[in-house]
C-alpha cells in the first residue's frame, strides 16, 4: 500500500489505525527503561520482546507501526552516555519493525503495514531551556 493510497484514504474521510506507544508497552511488560533515554536502548537491549510488540500491534489491525525511534537522537541518549549508538539503535529499531512485518505473514493492507519513526528531541530541548 504505498503512502499516496495512505492520503487518497485520509482525504476520502477514511480512517488509518495505527499503533499504540510502543516504549510505553515495552514498559508494561516488564522491559526496564533507561532513566535518562527512557526505551531506546530497548531496541537493541529487548530485540525480542520489541519485535513481539510491533506483531502484536499488527495482528492487532495496525495499518501503521512506529520503530522504536522515540528516544533514539543523539540529543536523547547522550545524557545516558548513550550518543556513540545513535546509529546502532536506530537501524535496530526499524529493522524490528520490518522484522514484525515480515513475519505477519499477511500482505493484505491491514496486515502489511507501513511504518515510521518518532522522535522526542523537543522534548528534551524544552527541558534544557526550561528554567
Amino acid at each position: 500500500m504505498p503512502y499516496t493510497h495512505l492520503k487518497q484514504r485520509l482525504n476520502a474521510g477514511e480512517r488509518i489505525l495505527l499503533d499504540g506507544g510502543t516504549g510505553t508497552e515495552l514498559e508494561r511488560r516488564g522491559v526496564p527503561m533507561n532513566p535518562d533515554a527512557w526505551c531506546g536502548p530497548t531496541s537493541v537491549e529487548h530485540r525480542a520482546t520489541l519485535e513481539q510488540v510491533h506483531l502484536d500491534y499488527i495482528t492487532a489491525g495496525a495499518e501503521i507501526i512506529t520503530a522504536n525511534t522515540f528516544a533514539s537522537s543523539r540529543l536523547m541518549l547522550e545524557p545516558a552516555g548513550l550518543g556513540d549508538r545513535v546509529a546502532e539503535l536506530n537501524q535496530a529499531a526499524v529493522e524490528a519493525a520490518l522484522s514484525a512485518k515480515a513475519r505477519s505473514g499477511n500482505s493484505t493492507n491491514q496486515s502489511n503495514p507501513h511504518f515510521s519513526r518518532s522522535s522526542a528531541s523537543t522534548a528534551r530541548t524544552i527541558q534544557r531551556l526550561a528554567p
